[in-house]
């Protein structure tokens, strides 16, 4: 599969499964060396102490 397409499924799901935009998803993704996991519990852990901005949210 083409990396970029790849990319952009990994951005929509995690933008659907996050409840994030797809900005924010994307910089999560790429923060966390698009490892889907990693973002996973990354977001999990900040949205937790509250870290991520309202704005972050659709």
């Amino acid at each position: 599969m083409n990396p970029e397409l790849q990319q952009q499924q990994m951005i929509a799901t995690f933008s659907e499964q996050s409840g994030m935009d797809s900005r924010w998803s994307f910089k999560c993704l790429e923060d966390c060396g698009w490892d889907y996991d990693r973002a996973a519990y990354v977001f999990t852990e900040l949205k937790g102490t509250f870290k991520i901005p309202l704005a972050a949210f659709i």
